[in-house]
């Protein structure tokens, strides 16, 4: 993908325009691919108990730790809770037994660099990481981003309304009389199809924090998930059309929005809702 410039220009011209776009719509199509294809195939006791007797080979080196014995045991707990396997069952009880019997040695745990670096930022995460201040980040986000594009988007029509040399021409659109006459018509309309595009997300996501802030999470979470995606897989395909790779940037910020908002409603939202049904239903026993 990197060198898609060379292919698909008969001058082997690595910065023509369409060189971001394809990777980038290349790059969205393999995650998607990989999304697919990582998808968990359903366990069973049978499967279950091969990946069990392949960790064993841990006890006959010496090299197992207290995470993986922890990881070995709900293994063999999923066979003991599988009811059409009595033989797997009796099996995966047996070795359950063996696991924690006091003679088994276990190997103290030495977490690698990396290992002590993800350690850090979830003790990290752990403390910083409350309801309050997660939903505060993400509403100032999403209102920051979705308010900047909007006050974007007016500017650059008020631009666009003082041909004749307003103040905010020069500063926005530059000398728009000549630029009209040297750029192509396609790549105006696709500035003007950008520009539509990010008004309505701006909108969107304004609308979206608005709801959160006011308590209503799941229209909130519904707008803002559905405009960032939008952002992501056709407005930032135009960026790279007319920016090129500095729209790396905007990308990665959508990104990020991207990954927080569904982050808080997983912990959060969703928690929350789960808890009160319990309670409900925990009232009407």
């Amino acid at each position: 993908m990197d060198e898609v410039g060379k292919f698909i220009t008969q001058t082997n011209d690595y910065f023509f325009p369409a060189v971001a776009p394809v990777i980038y719509a290349f790059f969205l199509l393999t995650v998607l691919l990989y999304l697919q294809v990582r998808r968990p195939r359903p366990r069973s006791a049978r499967a279950e108990l091969y990946h069990a007797f392949d960790a064993l080979g841990e006890v006959l080196d010496h090299d197992l730790n207290p995470q993986e014995r922890a990881k070995l045991d709900a293994r063999l707990r999923r066979v003991i809770s599988e009811a059409h396997h009595p033989d797997f069952a009796r099996l995966a009880r047996a070795l359950r037994e063996f696991l924690f019997t006091d003679a088994l040695y276990l190997a103290p745990e030495s977490p690698g660099f990396w290992e002590r670096c993800l350690q850090r930022v979830r003790a990290y995460e752990a403390r910083w990481d409350t309801p309050r201040r997660l939903k505060a980040a993400v509403v100032v986000g999403l209102g920051a981003l979705g308010l900047l594009t909007l006050v974007n988007l007016v500017l650059l029509t008020l631009g666009a309304l003082y041909l004749g040399g307003g103040p905010l021409t020069g500063f926005y659109w530059g000398n728009v009389e000549a630029q009209l006459e040297s750029v192509p018509l396609d790549l105006v309309v696709w500035k003007l199809v950008r520009l539509a595009l990010g008004g309505l997300v701006g909108l969107l996501l304004v609308v979206a924090s608005i709801f959160m802030v006011i308590g209503q999470e799941r229209r909130g979470f519904v707008l803002a998930y559905f405009g960032l995606l939008v952002s992501l897989t056709t407005i930032d395909l135009l960026d790279f059309y007319l920016d090129q790779f500095s729209a790396t940037v905007g990308a990665a910020v959508d990104f990020v929005l991207l990954m927080g908002l569904i982050l808080y409603r997983r912990r959060h939202v969703v928690s929350e809702h789960a808890a009160g049904d319990r309670s409900l239903s925990d009232g009407h026993g």
